[in-house]
């Protein structure tokens, strides 16, 4: 997709056009359903939280919000985090007490086998959210990191560039 297109329609979502907003998402559907796939294969998540609900999800999390996106990498990011806000309140409420009780703790020691692994259990992708809230305290960028290599799927080189560093 022409960069110019897409910067053109960044500075039209940031003075609240909601129709550049819309064709923005549209024009980057495919990569927000890569990144909503990539998550849910992570979760393990059922049929009731589909890729397609996710990237709608995040879509109305982003609708109606005046954000300064410096460009497409910024906007995939900002809904990426918003993917995984959908995600987290989905295993919070899998695993609310009615359906199971509390959590158990989660190391992030081992973090990438795991989070190649199709089977994560909510109660572990809430334990890695509760983790990276206290990563980014401590070091915001290796937060965005993980938060953009566990929640969002993207590759070394896709993170890199996303995060504005060499891989």
């Amino acid at each position: 997709m022409p960069e110019s297109a897409n910067a053109l329609l960044l500075t039209r979502t940031q003075s609240g056009d909601a129709d550049a907003l819309d064709e923005l998402v549209g024009r980057m559907y495919d990569e927000l359903r890569r990144v909503a796939q990539a998550q849910r294969r992570r979760l393990g998540a059922s049929d009731t939280l589909n890729t397609t609900a996710v990237v709608h999800e995040a879509y109305a999390r982003l609708d109606g919000r005046t954000a300064d996106y410096a460009d497409a990498d910024h906007f995939l990011n900002t809904a990426a985090r918003a993917m995984r806000d959908v995600i987290v309140d989905y295993a919070r409420t899998q695993a609310a007490d009615k359906r199971g009780g509390p959590g158990r703790a989660v190391s992030l020691d081992g973090l990438a086998p795991q989070a190649l692994s199709a089977t994560l259990d909510p109660t572990e992708v809430l334990a890695v959210d509760r983790a990276l809230s206290d990563l980014a305290r401590l070091d915001p960028l290796a937060a965005q990191v993980t938060e953009l290599r566990y929640f969002g799927g993207l590759t070394i080189a896709e993170t890199a560039a996303a995060v504005g560093q060499s891989p």
